[in-house]
């Protein structure tokens, strides 16, 4: 288990157009929608893909330990865990040509 540690922020035109001159070659910008919730006291976050990926929707939800156990939503129907495959972190799913991860 690996803790990360981000911060979230709102970017000026200005900055964004300096981090995508900074992009991975081979990559594209990743648009999508997020929408983020509690749930018995659990953080979630439902990325809808808009391009690229149109359709495809991820969920991610704040654990402390991978040993916590996850309390979903009764509206969540999980199609199935992706959290270890490789296929379908943003890099990968970035990159050009990259079909959608099945």
């Amino acid at each position: 288990y690996t803790t990360l540690f981000r911060s979230e922020r709102q970017l000026t035109a200005r900055e964004y157009v300096a981090l995508v001159a900074q992009a991975a070659p081979g990559h594209r910008p990743i648009r999508k929608e997020r929408h983020c919730f509690l749930h018995e006291g659990q953080y979630f976050e439902l990325d809808s893909f808009l391009d690229p990926h149109p359709g495809l929707m991820l969920l991610e939800v704040e654990v402390e330990s991978m040993e916590q156990p996850v309390k979903l939503p009764p509206f969540v129907e999980v199609v199935r865990e992706v959290t270890s495959e490789p296929d379908f972190s943003n890099f990968s799913m970035a990159r050009i040509g990259a079909s959608t991860p099945k």
